[in-house]
């Protein structure tokens, strides 16, 4: 039994160093952010994260995400929501056994690669009407939801404790009772709860890439090609 646990140990070590080494470029480093848990970035010769990429037209509401992330092999990624775009703040679940909170969007400058999305205006739309909310005529409507949703979040999921299995059981409580959430969890239920379902593939877990493979988001800047060409029919 030792020697089979040691083979699936050593299989799992071998994964993880392998992920590593999928993403490359000049000043990339694969450093552990947890006990399991590893992401690439840009960092300079100290080991000092590099600001690699900035970005442009930031609103409340917007969902950021990175596939840098991973754990054991597993390249699950990274999500966050922006609360306060003039003061550069997101939302975040970042990390098994601590609580969401709001970090510097800047952070998100050094990842090896990430996503910008903001929901597409007729989803916006529809949705505005479907909740019974008037609509702001000084914005465009996916702005105004970007502001709700944010606002959303920042009440109901700040302070929140990361639960890895978040969605197996009640994957929508009520505001009131949310008691555990995870970095894609956090910014789907913002969202689904003004009726705008974030999940792409509508299962139990909702992860980074399932949101950035929903057809309710439009890329607004994009850096290191984090997915390929697998939203490019999305986009068309």
């Amino acid at each position: 039994m030792s020697t089979v646990i040691s083979v699936a140990l050593l299989g799992i070590f071998l994964a993880d160093r392998l992920t590593c080494m999928t993403v490359h470029g000049d000043g990339i480093s694969c450093e552990k952010i947890g006990f399991i848990t590893r992401e690439e970035r840009y960092r300079d010769e100290s080991g000092g994260l590099q600001n690699i990429h900035e970005f442009a037209d930031i609103q409340n509401g917007d969902i950021l995400i990175s596939l840098s992330t991973h754990t054991l092999g597993w390249r699950h990624g990274h999500a966050a929501i922006v609360v306060d775009a003039e003061r550069g703040i997101t939302l975040e679940a970042a990390l098994w056994g601590q609580p969401s909170s709001t970090m510097r969007l800047r952070h998100w400058s050094s990842y090896a690669n990430s996503l910008h999305f903001r929901v597409r205006e007729s989803v916006a739309e529809e949705a505005l009407f479907a909740c019974g909310i008037k609509r702001d005529e000084t914005v465009t409507a996916a702005t105004q939801l970007g502001g709700l949703a944010a606002a959303f979040a920042e009440k109901y999921e700040n302070e929140v404790m990361y639960g890895l299995l978040t969605g197996l059981g009640d994957k929508s409580p009520s505001p009131e009772s949310i008691s555990k959430t995870q970095c894609a969890h956090l910014v789907w239920y913002a969202y689904e709860h003004y009726g705008v379902d974030l999940d792409s593939d509508g299962g139990w877990l909702v992860t980074p890439k399932d949101i950035a493979l929903s057809d309710q988001l439009a890329v607004i800047d994009e850096f290191g090609n984090p997915l390929g060409d697998a939203r490019e029919d999305l986009d068309r």
